[in-house]
Protein backbone atom coordinates (compact mmCIF):
# COMPACT_ATOMS: atom_id res chain seq x y z
CA UNK A 1 0.00 0.00 0.00
CA UNK A 2 1.56 3.25 -0.66
CA UNK A 3 2.24 6.20 2.16
CA UNK A 4 1.08 9.97 0.17
CA UNK A 5 2.91 12.45 1.62
CA UNK A 6 0.88 15.92 0.87
CA UNK A 7 2.42 19.14 0.94
CA UNK A 8 -0.59 22.05 0.02
CA UNK A 9 1.32 25.06 0.56
CA UNK A 10 3.65 23.58 -2.10
CA UNK A 11 1.47 21.77 -4.09
CA UNK A 12 4.08 18.70 -3.56
CA UNK A 13 3.03 15.13 -2.87
CA UNK A 14 5.03 12.00 -2.50
CA UNK A 15 3.66 8.62 -2.73
CA UNK A 16 6.28 5.97 -1.27
CA UNK A 17 5.62 2.69 -1.10
CA UNK A 18 5.34 0.20 2.53
CA UNK A 19 5.61 -3.24 2.42
CA UNK A 20 3.03 -5.30 3.60
CA UNK A 21 5.45 -6.57 6.08
CA UNK A 22 5.95 -3.22 7.56
CA UNK A 23 2.39 -2.08 7.17
CA UNK A 24 1.14 -5.34 9.60
CA UNK A 25 4.10 -4.56 11.82
CA UNK A 26 3.17 -0.91 12.48
CA UNK A 27 6.66 -0.37 13.72
CA UNK A 28 7.58 1.48 10.72
CA UNK A 29 5.59 4.52 11.71
CA UNK A 30 7.77 6.20 14.32
CA UNK A 31 11.07 5.68 12.56
CA UNK A 32 9.96 7.08 9.14
CA UNK A 33 8.35 9.79 11.22
CA UNK A 34 11.96 10.86 12.46
CA UNK A 35 13.78 9.97 9.48
CA UNK A 36 11.45 12.45 7.56
CA UNK A 37 12.26 15.45 10.00
CA UNK A 38 15.70 14.99 9.21
CA UNK A 39 15.52 14.38 5.98
CA UNK A 40 13.24 17.03 5.54
CA UNK A 41 15.65 19.37 7.81
CA UNK A 42 18.46 19.03 5.76
CA UNK A 43 16.34 19.64 2.24
CA UNK A 44 14.66 22.68 3.45
CA UNK A 45 16.77 24.45 6.32
CA UNK A 46 19.64 24.67 3.80
CA UNK A 47 20.89 28.28 5.13
CA UNK A 48 20.57 26.92 9.00
CA UNK A 49 23.72 24.49 8.14
CA UNK A 50 27.09 25.39 8.72
CA UNK A 51 28.67 26.44 5.20
CA UNK A 52 31.08 24.12 3.17
CA UNK A 53 34.79 24.48 3.39
CA UNK A 54 35.07 25.64 0.42
CA UNK A 55 33.04 28.32 0.90
CA UNK A 56 35.21 28.91 4.02
CA UNK A 57 38.43 28.95 2.12
CA UNK A 58 37.18 30.97 -0.78
CA UNK A 59 35.75 33.81 2.13
CA UNK A 60 38.87 33.94 3.61
CA UNK A 61 40.79 34.66 0.39
CA UNK A 62 38.32 37.51 -0.09
CA UNK A 63 39.18 38.50 3.32
CA UNK A 64 42.58 38.61 2.71
CA UNK A 65 42.36 40.46 -0.41
CA UNK A 66 39.72 43.38 1.07
CA UNK A 67 41.21 44.09 4.12
CA UNK A 68 37.98 42.70 6.00
CA UNK A 69 37.35 39.58 7.84
CA UNK A 70 34.77 37.27 7.69
CA UNK A 71 31.52 37.96 10.13
CA UNK A 72 31.14 35.00 12.65
CA UNK A 73 27.89 34.54 11.55
CA UNK A 74 29.07 34.00 7.85
CA UNK A 75 31.15 31.30 10.10
CA UNK A 76 28.50 29.73 11.25
CA UNK A 77 25.74 30.13 9.05
CA UNK A 78 25.43 29.16 5.14
CA UNK A 79 22.87 31.45 4.26
CA UNK A 80 25.20 34.66 5.64
CA UNK A 81 28.01 33.04 4.05
CA UNK A 82 26.72 32.94 0.68
CA UNK A 83 25.78 36.65 1.58
CA UNK A 84 29.35 37.25 1.99
CA UNK A 85 30.82 35.50 -0.69
CA UNK A 86 28.32 37.27 -3.34
CA UNK A 87 28.83 40.82 -1.86
CA UNK A 88 32.84 40.24 -1.85
CA UNK A 89 33.33 38.47 -5.16
CA UNK A 90 31.74 41.10 -7.31
CA UNK A 91 34.09 44.02 -5.70
CA UNK A 92 37.37 44.55 -7.98
CA UNK A 93 40.28 44.06 -6.40
CA UNK A 94 42.00 46.75 -4.53
CA UNK A 95 44.12 49.18 -6.72
CA UNK A 96 48.10 48.44 -6.60
CA UNK A 97 47.42 44.69 -5.21
CA UNK A 98 49.12 42.34 -7.71
CA UNK A 99 47.49 39.43 -9.34
CA UNK A 100 46.95 35.98 -7.82
CA UNK A 101 48.48 33.62 -10.70
CA UNK A 102 51.84 34.44 -12.16
CA UNK A 103 52.73 35.50 -15.49
CA UNK A 104 53.44 33.19 -17.94
CA UNK A 105 55.20 33.39 -20.64
CA UNK A 106 54.04 31.50 -24.06
CA UNK A 107 56.32 30.83 -27.41
CA UNK A 108 55.19 29.40 -30.56
CA UNK A 109 57.36 27.17 -32.60
CA UNK A 110 56.67 26.63 -35.26
CA UNK A 111 57.10 22.40 -35.88
CA UNK A 112 58.51 22.94 -39.72
CA UNK A 113 61.23 24.97 -38.53
CA UNK A 114 62.06 24.36 -35.11
CA UNK A 115 63.29 26.26 -32.27
CA UNK A 116 66.11 27.89 -34.53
Amino acid sequence: MPLLLVHPAVDLTLELYVSPALEEANTYVKALEYRLQDLLRDCLDWDLKPPTDAQVAYATVLAARHGVSVPSEALNYRFHMAMFLEAWARKPKPAGQAEDQPEVSVRVVDPQVGEG
